[in-house]
């Protein structure tokens, strides 16, 4: 969401709990905002009314100098037209630094804007522990959208939105009634369909209990990917394994280059420098095998690229071709030819190099450039290449020359840099387009510019036809945008500008953040060690993970330690910080590997690294999912039978419902005499027909639950509103 049309919203304290006493931060004095925070009893909130109606987007909070006992640090925030039908906007929490902190607040309901009068700041949480305590906020500002013309759009929608989810939720409650006609007449009168057609059907199979059919069903859906949103949800658990593979493999380097054929299971490394001199062997590591295998000890020789570094490498897994562009030249190495940017396809079930072109500027392309961005459209056979440095042999522009043995010298502050600027290949016609410019670039052409930058990530989804652009450095400065580019409507869309507040739950910007993406699950990852705020005694690994569908990051993984001394020992629990390194994702099996690169020992400037790592995340599986949906429709069929056959029941339990249940799975194992128990019970219901619709209806009510929510029912209940 681009944040730059926020601006202030006026509103006032609708409802506000007693004031505790003013606190002294320093040498002011302020009156803050708060009450008691006790255990036993419900938080008191603040109510706000803006003074008109507005889509707020974010909300700032104020700190004090320092932090102090009674400073909030947990709340969530809700919002809606009136005071008695609000919905959650956010839960966060605030640090204890004195910085202010921005938060994005939902502004979306159903696909569409949501306008909002109230909001109300719940307290969870204050830094101290004591129940006396009075939780305090020193001041907030809330901003977002409050011309008429918009708010009042998105106040039609929000009205639109609740109606058709009461009459959904009255359609609901009679069909789980068993209110047949009712429910028909409802449908036909509103012109409304409670949920998808697909699940329609599957509703209709649970009602007339066809459980096998049901199965059949729910694994389809299965196959065509209808739960990846729901296990998008699910909690990750990160693991990395050491993989210590035994010779031969490939030697320490930095600045080499890696990707993964998810077909055939395989990866490709490539070049890189060894803290002495660039290398140019190509090497293919055998995931299931865990096995290293050296393809060329100089690609060179081979009518492949030479020697190189922070060069750029895609695979095409169709066609099986790796292409090869870019790479860095030290300052007294350079000379007219070899300033030239060469550009190299490998096929290989060949085994055999082909030079593209010496010369990609002279044919419409880039110069020479290093630390760029590129990918690959698989389908339409199109590279896109964004972003790096420019190599050229003028003085003037390598005042502070490149130093890959010095991690505190990444990159000149001189603002005559020459920066490339977004560039498409098309394979099969061998043809170059000049997408965008630099915004430095003196260039006349009319096409569009770009902030051009190094050290970036870039990432190719082939299902909405976007490149994914974030972070990055340019002369003295780390950038923090995330941005969108539609290939196919040539357009920008700014998910996150960088310039904002509001990027507060966002990678730390820096100059190593390396990223891949999911396409089947809409999710990109980014790794992130060292940032522009590193210390030598303070460093730290995180993993990140951004929903393209809910437009929200997450922290998965933050590493165990942060002392240098920690990381400078050998050690194989999780790998040290560094830069200059590679991480690919095998997207069928989902798993990271991550290779080589600076660990950044100031003492040690030429060391490098050679380690590669395996990184999974553990939450279940589709396959999973599955066989737990499969555990659920058996066990409801059981406890269905239980009313028509005891006896069936439980020939039932143990031929059908025990041999989906594992034995690693304690907690269904525990579950079974329960179950067995089960068939001793009486029916809540006089009659036997009711316990049954309840039994399926509940199944469904599960069921549904793991599909999309525009697909179906809606979550909530038509009661859960009641006050009783």
């Amino acid at each position: 969401m681009d944040t730059a049309n926020h601006s202030p919203l006026s509103f006032e304290i609708y409802d506000l709990p007693q004031q505790p006493p003013p606190f002294t931060n320093g040498s002011s004095s302020n009156q803050m905002w708060g009450s008691r925070l006790e255990s036993n009893v419900t938080p008191k909130e603040i109510l706000l009314k803006l003074s008109k109606h507005a889509i707020i987007k974010a909300i700032t909070f104020g700190k004090t100098g320092k932090s102090h006992l009674c400073s909030l640090r947990r709340f969530k925030i809700y919002g809606g037209l009136t005071v008695c039908n609000m919905i959650e906007l956010v839960e966060g929490s605030l640090n204890s630094e004195d910085k202010e902190e921005a938060f994005m607040l939902k502004h979306a309901l159903g696909g569409n804007p949501f306008a909002c009068r109230y909001i109300k700041i719940i307290p969870l949480q204050c830094w101290g522990t004591s129940p006396t305590l009075y939780y305090s906020i020193c001041s907030f500002e809330l901003t977002g959208v409050d011309q008429w013309d918009i708010v009042k759009h998105a106040m039609d929608c929000v009205r639109k939105y609740t109606d058709e989810q009461s009459i959904k939720l009255c359609m609901k409650y009679l069909r789980s009634m068993n209110f047949k006609e009712t429910f028909r007449c409802l449908e036909q009168e509103s012109k409304m369909k409670i949920e998808h057609p697909s699940l329609e059907m599957l509703f209709h199979l649970v009602n007339e209990g066809l459980y096998d059919e049901v199965e059949d069903f729910i694994t389809r859906a299965s196959n065509n990917g209808l739960f990846n949103n729901h296990l998008s949800t699910l909690v990750f658990y990160p693991s990395w394994v050491n993989m210590e593979l035994t010779k031969p493999r490939p030697g320490m380097r930095g600045g080499h280059q890696m990707c993964v054929d998810i077909k055939s299971g395989h990866i490709y490394l490539h070049g890189g420098w060894d803290g002495y001199q660039d290398i140019n062997d190509l090497w293919i590591f055998d995931i299931a095998n865990k096995k290293w295998n050296m393809v060329s000890y100089d690609t060179r020789v081979e009518g492949g690229p030479g020697p190189r570094s922070c060069h750029k490498m895609c695979l095409d897994y169709e066609r099986r071709e790796i292409y090869v562009l870019g790479r860095y030249l030290d300052l007294q190495s350079r000379n007219t030819e070899n300033l030239k940017a060469d550009f190299y396809v490998y096929h290989i079930d060949k085994n055999r190099w082909r030079l593209i072109s010496s010369d990609t500027q002279a044919e419409g392309g880039p110069q020479l450039i290093y630390d760029h961005q590129m990918c690959i459209d698989i389908h339409k056979r199109f590279l896109y290449i964004f972003g790096g440095r420019i190599l050229t042999s003028d003085m003037e522009q390598e005042s502070s020359v490149h130093d890959r043995n010095n991690s505190t010298k990444i990159e000149t502050g001189n603002d005559n840099v020459l920066y490339s600027g977004m560039y498409c290949y098309d394979i099969t016609n061998n043809v170059w387009t000049h997408l965008c410019k630099d915004v430095a670039s003196q260039d006349p052409s009319p096409i569009p510019v770009i902030k051009s930058r190094i050290g970036h990530s870039m990432l190719f989804h082939p299902v909405t036809d976007k490149l994914y652009i974030f972070a990055g450095h340019r002369n003295k400065t780390y950038l923090n945008d995330f941005f969108s580019y539609n290939i196919v409507t040539k357009k920008f869309e700014y998910i996150s500008d960088g310039c904002h507040k509001f990027c507060n739950n966002f990678p730390a910007s820096g100059f190593t953040q390396r990223a891949t993406i999911d396409p089947n699950l809409n999710e990109i990852y980014v790794l992130t060690g060292f940032s522009k705020e590193r210390l030598d005694n303070s460093l730290q690994n995180t993993f990140w993970s951004y929903s393209i569908n809910k437009d929200e990051w997450t922290c998965l993984y933050t590493s165990l330690k942060v002392a240098t001394a920690y990381w400078h020992r050998e050690q194989y629990i999780e790998p040290c910080p560094r830069f200059a390194h590679q991480l690919v994702y095998d997207s069928v099996n989902k798993l990271h590997f991550l290779f080589g690169g600076n660990p950044g020992i100031l003492r040690l400037p030429r060391i490098r690294l050679d380690d590669l790592w395996r990184l999974s995340f553990n939450r279940p599986t589709n396959e999973e999912i599955l066989a737990q949906l499969k555990l659920i429709i058996r066990k409801t069929k059981f406890q269905e039978l239980i009313h028509v056959d005891k006896v069936q029941a439980i020939i039932f339990l143990q031929n059908e419902v025990s041999v989906l249940i594992k034995q690693e799975n304690e907690v269904e194992i525990e579950k079974l005499p329960k179950l067995i128990e089960s068939v001793f019970h009486d029916c809540k219901f006089d009659n036997e027909n009711d316990c049954i619709h309840e039994i399926r209806i509940n199944l469904f009510e599960t069921l549904s639950s793991y599909f999309p929510e525009e697909m179906a029912q809606p979550r909530r209940n038509i009661g859960d509103g009641l006050v009783m």
